[in-house]
């Protein structure tokens, strides 16, 4: 999913993006909607032409000017950045723009894509289209937590993050790569970290192993409201992506997560006909079992490893990650285990 993201800290204020997504939601609200649309446009041109189509979704500039200084309750409501908002809303796929495949004449411009609106809802995602990559690093700091292992007698660190797994325990599970945790690997799982002070308690003594992939979970109680990330997403290649993980920093003390930009290179198979994504995100060990997100902020897949190539006497790494329907698959079966 792409978008084109709305500049916040320079071009729009709080209120105005509030004002906007709160007319999002009332798209969901036909009642709500309705009087909104009659209370606020009943002096504006055409309205007695357009009233059905007004309150079944459909305006235009100007209706959406005045609907989103409704909610702004008329103070510092700036014409050039409502504009630049309906057209980023467009860019986004939230507003249709009749004028890009017909001739819409004396009917309003503008209508509103409720069933993408309700799907991105329920996905908590409408935020993350408005305010881009930034926010969305910022909104899920918190779900995702350092690993703390011990291997050997050397302390070691890998990511997980917090999604939805409905087991017999809990519905909050922690995912990550099986080999950030595995005992035949000779790894001790220690414990959690408290991202933002939120604080992670394992709820079994041993985690859940896929029988195959670098995949593992372990149910848990949380404290505070961190925001599940859901495996649901897909991309096409060139697709931007954002890494969020724990790689060793040196000369730091603690454990900081780092977020980086790149793009999917490539969907391939390996040689055990396992999925992989190939991304050019700056990824180390630390990374393994952090979430890949897109543009939208729906996991894409999760950091595993570095696939080895060489030619000749060089050889060089692509940073690989499993794709998010296998991680969704394995969060099924958890139903039945």
């Amino acid at each position: 999913m792409s978008a084109k993201y709305m500049e916040i800290n320079s071009i729009y204020s709080k209120n105005e993006i509030k004002a906007v997504i709160g007319l999002i939601g009332l798209t969901q609200k036909e009642d709500e909607y309705k009087a909104l649309v009659n209370s606020r446009l009943a002096a504006t041109p055409n309205y007695n032409l357009n009233k059905e189509s007004l309150e079944a979704g459909c305006f235009d500039g100007h209706d959406f000017f005045f609907l989103v200084s409704a909610l702004m309750n008329d103070v510092n409501v700036r014409l050039d950045a409502i504009t630049r908002m309906l057209t980023n809303l467009c860019n986004a796929g939230v507003v249709m723009d009749r004028k890009l495949f017909d001739r819409y004449g004396p009917k309003p411009r503008y209508f509103w894509k409720k069933d993408a609106i309700k799907s991105l809802t329920e996905l908590g995602i409408i935020d993350n289209l408005m305010l881009g990559p930034s926010h969305i690093v910022q909104k899920y700091q918190a779900s995702v937590p350092p690993i703390f292992v011990e291997k050997d007698g050397d302390k070691n660190i890998g990511t997980g993050f917090l999604t939805i797994g409905n087991t017999e325990f809990s519905d909050h599970v922690v995912v990550t790569a099986k080999h950030v945790i595995d005992p035949a690997e000779g790894n001790m799982f220690l414990s959690f970290g408290t991202p933002k002070g939120t604080t992670y308690k394992p709820l079994r003594d041993e985690w859940y192993f896929h029988t195959k992939l670098d995949l593992a979970a372990m149910p848990v109680t949380i404290s505070g409201n961190p925001i599940p990330i859901f495996p649901h997403g897909s991309a096409p290649v060139f697709s931007k992506t954002i890494t969020l993980g724990y790689p060793h920093v040196a000369r730091t003390k603690e454990a900081y997560l780092l977020a980086h930009a790149g793009e999917l290179n490539a969907v391939v198979e390996t040689y055990h006909n396992e999925p992989r994504l190939l991304i050019s995100n700056m990824v180390a060990p630390g990374n393994s079992g952090g979430p890949i997100l897109d543009e939208a902020g729906l996991c894409i897949g999760m950091v595993t490893d570095a696939l080895e190539a060489k030619h000749n006497k060089d050889s060089y790494n692509v940073n690989a990650a499993l794709p998010a329907h296998v991680i969704r698959e394995f969060l099924l079966s958890l139903k039945a285990t």
